[in-house]
């Protein structure tokens, strides 16, 4: 059995993750995985990142007597060793830590009831390598002449790193803290943006979604780009400080505009945020172009936080011309731990892994999907209801894709407005998203079809004139959609596949809003046990629980 582990200490600086964020737990059992856990999920706190008060408790459920141990460790910059609040279980590097491919050994002091010791072997796995090798985990092998990709806030000893895999091995390019840090920064701890966005740092971890949504809302320039590059991308503010911010509000007065306050319907605002947005995106292209011109490379493999930056990604899928693209669901930091289980697996089997889903978040509790209550389930949504969806186990990773989501009519402003601002709570200028299956694609969205990002709902595409009616509440101010399309060979989302078959083939409807089932600021539902509480707290008309509708 190998235990996959993302649980490096955070320093304590406020009530909410610094540095270290999204630990989680994977169970791999003879190469299959058995869960991979984000320990958010289970304590029902945002990013937790305190594993280590529960992770024995974890794996009591799972681990027989007669196992041999595995422990496969994701390492972060601000350290590479794993120590248990009880001091029962301590996994430390036994060498050098680096980045590097291969698996770095590691002393394992394992004492389950804190006086006998349990035989344990443990591996500590670069963060950079995690990053990678949970996309192998979806891919089953990495394709040759793959450039491989992470681009994140920091792993263990870069903010960036680029492979290269030919012939069965990869090999490293580059890595480092460069010009792509100080950018991906700007979007998660930039004070600018935090005094736009009116947020607290502790909220960095938010801020890039939003800044996404409401960057759309404005115009990127050349002058404005320069204009913050000039200014050190105002990483010398103090969002704290009146002085500075007035300071920044007469800057941007002088030199484009008067700027009364910070107030989220200023023009110029939205124009900065643009600019930022679109920084940052002309160096990933770039440097992934450059990559990819020097090296031949035919495929990109791309991972990090960065990666669930959708108008970056689009951009690359329009711009690099690779023969295939492929991004995990799990890109940031939550598929940690079941890239260093895989990669461990990998790194002693030699051997390509079988294919999993993304619906690896298991709780034992999941019965059989029915599929007796999908026309009733049309029927209230027809009508106008929200509904939740509570089916099986749930997608591992940020975003839901269809077991663990939200879903409503699109057609309708009033109705997103309803579930984006009142039930979840988000902010106006923050999009949803449709959900469609691949019918209604070929004929409404086909570009987003014949597009491996739309499979996890990781890039975006424009909404043709005709059938903008059909998305009001999910299509963005400049007409584009982050659509996910739902195939009829995926066999683990039969259910939300049948229902969005039966809207397109019986009532002509070309999708559905499709939102993580969450409040804002608590993480995406875990137990399928608490999904009718859940329903209910959040004033839904009904919930699907393992595809049983419960109406309220």
């Amino acid at each position: 059995m190998i235990i996959g582990l993302y649980g490096p200490r955070d320093t304590k600086h406020g009530h909410r993750p610094t540095f270290v964020h999204d630990h989680s737990v994977t169970i791999l059992r003879d190469g299959e995985v058995v869960t991979s856990l984000p320990l958010e999920r289970i304590t029902g706190i945002k990013h937790d990142n305190t594993i280590e008060s529960h992770l024995l408790d974890i794996l009591e459920k799972y681990i027989e007597d007669e196992d041999n141990i595995i422990f496969a460790v994701a390492n972060s910059f601000v350290g590479s060793s794993f120590i248990s609040e009880n001091g029962n279980l301590r996994i430390e590097p036994n060498g050098e830590i680096s980045v590097t491919e291969e698996l770095i050994p590691a002393m394992v002091h394992w004492y389950p009831n804190g006086l006998v010791r349990r035989e344990a072997e443990g591996y500590i796995v670069a963060h950079e390598i995690a990053h990678i090798s949970c996309a192998l985990a979806f891919l089953g092998k990495f394709p040759e002449e793959s450039l491989l990709v992470h681009i994140d806030g920091g792993a263990s000893f870069s903010a960036n790193s680029f492979w290269y895999h030919k012939k069965n091995q990869i090999s490293l390019i580059e890595y480092g803290w460069g010009e792509l840090h100080e950018l991906i920064c700007n979007f998660n701890v930039n004070p600018l943006v935090r005094t736009i966005l009116s947020h607290d740092s502790w909220q960095h971890l938010s801020i890039p979604g939003k800044l996404m949504g409401y960057a759309s809302y404005g115009t990127p320039s050349v002058e404005i780009i320069r204009w913050l590059s000039d200014n050190d991308w105002f990483k010398w503010m103090d969002d704290k400080s009146e002085n500075d911010i007035e300071k920044v509000r007469s800057m941007i007065s002088n030199e484009f505009h008067p700027l009364e306050k910070f107030d989220l319907n200023e023009k110029i605002l939205m124009d900065i945020c643009a600019s930022i947005q679109l920084a940052f995106e002309n160096a990933v292209v770039e440097k992934i172009s450059k990559l990819k011109e020097n090296l031949g490379a035919k495929h990109l493999i791309y991972t990090g936080g960065g990666a669930l930056n959708i108008l970056v990604n689009s951009s690359i899928e329009n711009n690099c011309k690779f023969d295939s693209i492929f991004i995990p669901p799990c890109t940031n930091d939550s598929g940690m731990s079941l890239g260093a289980a895989t990669w461990v697996d990998y790194k002693k089997h030699g051997e390509p892994r079988n294919v999993i889903s993304p619906f690896l978040v298991r709780t034992n509790n999941e019965k059989p999907t029915t599929m007796d209550h999908i026309d009733d389930v049309i029927e209230m949504l027809l009508q106008g209801d929200v509904i939740g969806i509570c089916n099986g186990a749930g997608e591992i990773g940020p975003r839901a894709l269809g077991h663990r989501s939200i879903i409503a009519r699109m057609d309708s402003i009033e109705i997103r407005k309803h579930v984006s601002e009142s039930i979840k709570n988000r902010e106006w200028y923050r999009p949803l998203a449709p959900i469609m299956c691949e019918d209604a694609a070929k004929k409404v969205l086909p570009q987003a079809l014949e597009s491996p990002l739309a499979q996890y709902m990781l890039g975006s595409w424009i909404v043709p004139e005709e059938w903008r009616e059909a998305f009001a509440g999910v299509i963005h101010i400049d007409g584009s959609v982050r659509a996910q399309v739902v195939a009829a060979s995926d066999e683990d989302n039969v259910w939300i596949h049948q229902l969005l078959s039966r809207l397109w083939r019986k009532h002509g409807v070309p999708g559905l809003i499709n939102t993580s089932f969450n409040q804002m600021g608590e993480p995406i539902l875990y137990d399928n046990n608490l999904a009718e509480s859940a329903g209910k707290k959040l004033k839904l008309q009904g919930v699907v629980v393992d595809g049983s509708l419960h109406r309220y």
